[in-house]
């Protein structure tokens, strides 16, 4: 049994970057208390987000492939990733999920644990199913 299952959070950065920082951030939080201290999520938006604005604002420019190639290092060294919101219409995302499916790291997908009538319903169903599917791996002969 694994102590605790680093799940790594993939969704867009770019258009609305405030919007998407803080809904990944607060799907992060949700996940992590789901998961009752065996999840630990990193989240890549609130981790580059302020350097990111911070060199704009002084008119640097490392460009997309300098952080891609981060935060898909990053992803390299979870256990799971967990594909959020509007992920599709990410180019990052659609990257770091091709990577994940070669590298056979399990893949999991916020819209089919969507229930409109209790998110903490459908967050708790994805951290049992994150725990169960490494629980799983440690029983396997």
């Amino acid at each position: 049994m694994k102590d605790q299952i680093y799940v790594y959070i993939a969704g867009s950065y770019r258009g609305d970057t405030v919007v998407n920082v803080g809904k990944a951030a607060m799907f992060a939080a949700w996940l992590n208390a789901a998961g009752n201290g065996r999840i630990f999520c990193i989240v890549p938006h609130t981790m580059t987000a302020p350097v990111d604005y911070g060199m704009s604002c002084d008119g640097i420019d490392l460009g997309d492939k300098y952080w891609l190639k981060g935060t898909d290092w990053m992803r390299s060294k979870c256990d799971c990733i967990v594909m959020i919101g509007d992920w599709r219409q990410s180019y990052g995302s659609k990257g770091e999920r091709s990577m994940a499916i070669l590298e056979q790291q399990p893949t999991f997908y916020e819209e089919e644990y969507t229930d409109v009538k209790n998110e903490v319903v459908a967050y708790s169903s994805l951290a049992a199913d994150i725990i169960a599917h490494f629980d799983q791996e440690d029983n396997a002969p």
